[in-house]
């Protein structure tokens, strides 16, 4: 091989091939390393977009450096370099990290420590060629941290489904063979992050800024049956049920389990609506468990028992 002279060009290793929707097999797949300098964030991963709606303010650097292990990867990979190459497109001039953004930005960081020392002014990148749509970088992200074994969180799966589904229009029946689901569960995760969608626009975007660890209140929503036709029925429903998880009704996502007894006693349902939002709850379990003794015989011996 002709050595490479002009530094901004990636400089080839060899090729892995691999099979992506759409595309006629083998696709192949460039490694190589690409200028620390020149690769970009890509601002559509799950993780780094739901970190954006939350803190609009704050860099994507800082974004992702705020996660708990990145300072673990720094020190890693200052010690050891990129052990996983990162996937990357070219787009322009640059290189857009389309699998890889934390390690890009601890590489940019260690670059910038470290100006003069040559191991962190290349980073190991897998790089996808010209014709690799959205629909094939999606499913490739899925294959990697819904079902594989790097996971992402369970709100950044429902959060990537979510994006397949309604953006991409890819078919269940292909997610079904990508990410080893069951149709039903695909499903049920794609309408949990619609819901905390909605949860972060409604009423003129009030509990936008508490979005943070919700989606799992709309997880236990949808496991409940009852509750589940209510949010097919009405948008009032779910309207409702985000009101509740704004004010702090509910006091954890596993609270949501105990609310159709709630629900279902009128005075305890009034207890729970209306009094103070942080005691709410746990007034409407006590005067719902008292409401349940009196009407059920035998409740007493039973529940003491």
């Amino acid at each position: 091989m002709t050595k490479n002279t002009n530094t901004d060009q990636p400089q080839a290793v060899l090729f892995e091939e691999i099979s992506l929707r759409g595309a006629p097999p083998p696709l192949k797949i460039l490694h190589t390393k690409v200028p620390t300098e020149k690769v970009r964030f890509d601002t559509s991963n799950p993780r780094l977009r739901y970190k954006k709606t939350l803190f609009p303010d704050k860099t994507d650097k800082e974004l992702l450096f705020a996660e708990h292990d990145t300072p673990w990867l720094l020190k890693d990979i200052e010690a050891n370099g990129v052990l996983d190459p990162i996937y990357a497109r070219a787009e322009n001039s640059f290189y857009i990290a389309v699998e890889g953004n934390r390690r890009t930005a601890v590489m940019q960081e260690l670059q910038a420590r470290h100006p003069d020392n040559s191991a962190f002014a290349y980073i190991p990148a897998r790089i996808l060629p010209q014709q690799t749509t959205d629909e094939q970088e999606a499913l490739l992200m899925a294959s990697f941290h819904v079902a594989g074994k790097v996971k992402w969180e369970a709100h950044e799966k429902a959060g990537h489904i979510y994006e397949m589904l309604e953006t991409l229009h890819i078919p269940v029946s292909e997610l079904v063979a990508t990410l080893h689901m069951g149709a039903p569960a695909i499903k049920k995760a794609a309408e949990s992050y619609k819901l905390l969608e909605h949860f972060k626009r409604i009423d003129g975007g009030t509990y936008a800024a508490q979005a943070e660890g919700k989606w799992s209140f709309f997880s236990e929503m949808l496991k409940i049956k009852e509750f589940n036709e209510r949010h097919q029925k009405s948008q009032d429903w779910d309207d409702q049920f985000c009101r509740w998880v704004g004010e702090g009704r509910l006091p954890r996502a596993e609270a949501v389990r105990d609310l159709p007894l709630i629900l279902k006693k009128v005075r305890a349902r009034s207890v729970f609506e209306n009094e103070p939002a942080d005691s709410a709850f746990e007034k409407a379990s006590r005067k719902s468990i008292a409401l349940t003794r009196r009407v059920t015989p035998g409740f007493i011996n039973t529940w003491r028992s």
